[in-house]
């Protein structure tokens, strides 16, 4: 987002550091500030603006924040059915392999062509850094973004020396986003509509279970209210300051974990440091950047899509019904549209539900048809055993007929 130039680096990394600062003072657990993925997902895929972004992140904070604040944030995440959020996160998470595969050269489209594959932004980076990627995404002793990072940092930093640049430094300057009405609306539809549930569902009520049963008996401060006020205040302040939209989430607090954290001093540190180099050279580092492999980048961004739609396997994993409204949903936004896509699921699960109301569910069907079948097949055996004088045992007339 940084490289595209749809947000600004320097108000990024000092706002997210300021956010985990406060985070790490409000909670005495590891919890983690992350991006907001459904918002930085269509953001990636639509190629929203800076301030389209920034309005998605005001306005998903402000609902947010009411629900917490009012104790309603449970009952309005049970009126969006988990397939739908499903749905939801299967297609972003196909639509940013999608912006992944493009930022191979020629767009990804295959090709043999030695100049495509035997370069830093070719095939060949792409391909062995998703590999290793692949490998050890699971591996809590090998930091696969952190080696790719600084791999990546590295490589950019002699692309940068050959090419005669030098690495700028200075003070960050923060200006406020100006958001018009047509971003508004844009940022509701493409950013707050599909952010909400999966804020509601991973952000509020996921980590604060996830807390509980990693710190049992602990004081941590964690429950659903604390949290949902706290990632809705984040970003009724920060984006208007350019700051990306961000949130709490159960994945970045498992990671933490994972990896040795157990106190917030550890989210006291990290945003530390992601303040000074914002304030202090983040026009250089996006200097770097500019020349960091996009095969890197792309690999990255490959895995962090499979993350994001591997988190809708619980939406292929139910009944039939639910299994088509997942992947209904995930078709519409697809192929047209993340507000589209959330619409349509959301109508279309009601109207099977109505329907399993009035004429049952589908095994219901199911079984009512073969009951029938079988009484059917029943009453023609037994007429045409009586036709011919024969009379089964089993056989009763009136029960058959009826």
């Amino acid at each position: 987002l940084s490289l595209s130039g749809q947000i600004d680096l320097a108000s990024t990394l000092i706002f997210t550091g300021l956010a985990n600062i406060i985070t790490g003072m409000t909670f005495k657990v590891p919890m983690c500030v992350q991006p907001m993925k459904s918002i930085a997902a269509v953001a990636l895929a639509d190629k929203l603006t800076n301030p389209q972004i920034m309005a998605g992140g005001i306005l998903t904070g402000t609902i947010v924040a009411v629900l917490g604040l009012t104790n309603l944030i449970g009952t309005v995440n049970s009126l969006v059915p988990d397939p739908v959020v499903r749905g939801l996160q299967l297609g972003l998470g196909l639509k940013m392999f999608k912006k992944a595969v493009q930022m191979l050269p020629n767009e990804g489209v295959p090709s043999w062509d030695a100049s495509l594959w035997i370069q830093w932004d070719g095939y060949m980076t792409a391909t062995l850094a998703f590999a290793f990627t692949i490998i050890f995404v699971r591996s809590s002793r090998v930091p696969t973004a952190f080696i790719l990072f600084v791999s990546g940092l590295v490589i950019a930093a002699i692309r940068l020396s050959e090419n005669g640049g030098h690495f700028g430094m200075g003070l960050s300057e923060v200006k406020l986003v100006h958001i018009s009405g047509t971003d508004w609306l844009v940022g509701l539809l493409q950013g707050a509509i599909p952010q909400v549930p999966t804020t509601l569902l991973n952000s509020c009520i996921a980590v604060c279970r996830l807390s509980e049963d990693l710190y049992p008996g602990r004081v941590t401060g964690v429950n659903v209210r604390t949290v949902s006020s706290s990632v809705g205040l984040l970003n009724l302040v920060f984006p208007w300051f350019g700051g990306l939209p961000v949130c709490h989430g159960s994945g970045g607090l498992a990671g933490q974990h994972r990896f040795g954290a157990r106190t917030n001093l550890s989210i006291i540190v990290l945003g530390i440091c992601k303040m000074l180099p914002g304030i202090c050279f983040s026009a250089g580092l996006l200097q770097l950047l500019q020349h960091f492999p996009s095969g890197f980048l792309a690999a990255m961004l490959a895995v962090s899509a499979f993350e994001l739609a591997s988190a809708a396997r619980s939406g292929l994993a139910g009944d039939s019904d639910d299994v088509r409204m997942c992947l209904l949903t995930c078709c519409f936004v697809v192929f047209f549209n993340t507000a589209i896509g959330f619409i349509v699921g959301l109508i279309a699960y009601y109207v099977v539900q109505l329907s399993r109301g009035v004429i049952g569910a589908e095994d219901d069907v199911k079984d009512a048809r073969t009951k029938w079948s079988h009484n059917i097949a029943r009453v023609k055996l037994g007429l045409s055993m009586a036709g011919k004088g024969r009379r089964p045992s089993s056989f009763h007339p009136h029960r058959e007929a009826v």
